[in-house]
């Protein structure tokens, strides 16, 4: 307290005199470096070893917001085909959690969504992917040119590089 030497209420030094806080013991400090090591674990074994880019890990919040949005809404709607989308109270009619969770997920989906927009970041991904796509085209080019080919191997190079590079987008087989 103010203008005491010490507290009336615990009876002790003032917080000025006191000692400091003891340094963690060996055993404490392993203990947190192994609790650090158990947790890199498990969340590598679920993905996420490292935090990606910023805009990666945005994407990925903006999946799990969505898959954990359905899944409330299947929840909810589960509830309202069985009737106990609402339950009586003694003192009234009280909404359930999972509608109350639901809607917040929703409201979490659209900010998350929104933002996403805002940054412009699907602009962004479009335009690293045709830099990519152009320096790519010039590597293939200046092998090829490298290469002295003939006219007939350069008309058969000129229509089996896209054919090749089409095989590698994604849900391509």
């Amino acid at each position: 307290m103010a203008g005491y030497d010490t507290c009336k209420v615990h009876i002790q030094e003032p917080a000025s005199v006191l000692p400091a806080s003891p340094r963690p013991t060996k055993a404490a400090v392993i203990a947190q470096k192994n609790a650090r090591q158990n947790f890199r674990k498990r969340m590598a074994a679920r993905g996420f070893e490292q935090m990606a880019d910023a805009i990666t890990e945005h994407e990925r919040l903006m999946q799990e917001a969505v898959w954990f949005r359905e899944v409330l809404r299947e929840t909810v709607f589960d509830l309202q085909e069985n009737g106990h989308l609402r339950y009586d109270h003694a003192h009234g009619e009280q909404l359930r959690a999972e509608v109350a969770l639901y809607e917040r997920a929703i409201l979490s989906c659209d900010k998350i969504i929104t933002s996403y927009v805002r940054l412009g970041i699907a602009e962004r991904r479009v335009k690293i992917d045709e830099a990519q796509a152009v320096m790519l085209v010039s590597v293939i080019k200046a092998v090829l040119d490298d290469l002295d080919l003939t006219k007939a191997q350069q008309a058969k190079a000129a229509t089996a590089v896209p054919l090749r590079l089409r095989a590698l987008e994604p849900g391509k087989d």
